[in-house]
């Protein structure tokens, strides 16, 4: 059986050899970001590509998802029922931190609207 060691240290090797490599193979890359969904477009199979970019997407999805939920924590339980109010019950905890959600999530939109290199 592989050891977990083995396959993590390939996994980042390889990540490390396509930055390495990705500079010489893709000079015409304006943005280094733009790498990965590239290199996997031009080197992979259709349904390869479809699920390098579906991957990279969930992870991006996932990250913002905790990001937003730990915001939501922090405003609700450290500052609204710490500062604001000292007696809250769970219903109220839970109201500010769909509200906090909400607004946040007004905000990224309005960014990731007008300020598109701030996104990508």
């Amino acid at each position: 059986m592989i050891e977990l060691s083995k396959v993590t240290e390939v996994m980042y090797s390889s990540a490390i050899f396509l930055g390495i490599y990705g500079k010489v193979l893709f000079s015409e890359l304006s943005d280094p970001e733009h790498l990965y969904p590239k290199a996997a477009e031009r080197l992979l199979p259709f349904f390869l590509t479809a699920f390098i970019i579906t991957s990279l997407l969930a992870a991006i999805m996932s990250t913002i998802s905790s990001q937003l939920i730990v915001a939501a924590s922090a405003i609700a339980h450290d500052i609204y029922s710490k500062i604001m109010t000292s007696t809250l019950n769970t219903s109220q905890v839970l109201s500010v931190s769909r509200l906090t959600i909400f607004f946040i999530g007004l905000g990224v939109i309005f960014i990731a609207l007008n300020d598109t290199d701030m996104v990508f």
